[in-house]
């Protein structure tokens, strides 16, 4: 929607020269689609200390908006912000959706709009980062093998105050049953 500049100018004061000379007003459908929520740390804890996971309540969330902008979201931003933490906590913080750029987009607005965070921070002082081993029991279907095994994370962290960390090199998970499995 396009409209020329119409202006009144106060007793005494000409206008020489309108530039732009027009209005431009883009109207657009208002839609809502679910995204999933990521929490972003904004911040460091405490020396020596790490950020170990966060868990957002709800997962997910519903956005409203303009829908050009809504069609390219992909996900809700909760930004948790730490200045020196070195225990654990839980925040209320506010959905927002934010551009390439880190810049927040107002024009799109979440429900709920504040998601709970747990933020678990721990001493980065006897940690070691090490391997996941699976532990497959059984035989897939006869003519088939398997192929490839792996994990999503391949390592983790762990720690420990008591322990000797130096003679862990994997963490051996539950027992997987692949009896009879095909494809």
């Amino acid at each position: 929607y396009e409209q020329n500049i119409k202006l009144k100018s106060p007793s005494g004061v000409e206008v020489i020269l309108i530039n732009p000379d027009s209005v431009d007003v883009r109207i657009e459908d208002k839609t809502e689609k679910e995204v999933r929520l990521e929490g972003i740390i904004e911040g460091v804890p405490e020396s020596d200390y790490l950020v170990g996971s966060i868990k957002l309540d709800p997962e997910r969330a519903k956005a409203a908006g303009p829908q050009s902008e809504i069609e390219s979201l992909n996900k809700g931003t909760v930004r948790i912000k730490l200045n020196g933490e070195r225990k654990s906590f839980s925040r209320e913080l506010e959905v927002e959706a934010i551009n390439s750029q880190g810049k927040r987009v107002r024009s799109i607005s979440f429900a709920p709009l504040e998601a709970k965070a747990d933020v678990f921070i721990f001493s980065g002082s006897n940690n070691k980062a090490v391997g996941i081993k699976p532990k497959i029991t059984g035989s897939p279907l006869a003519g088939y093998w398997v192929s490839g095994v792996s994990t999503i994370p391949s390592t983790i962290i762990i720690n420990s105050d008591s322990a000797d960390l130096s003679r862990v090199e994997s963490i051996e998970t539950s027992s997987y049953d692949i009896t009879g499995l095909k494809k």
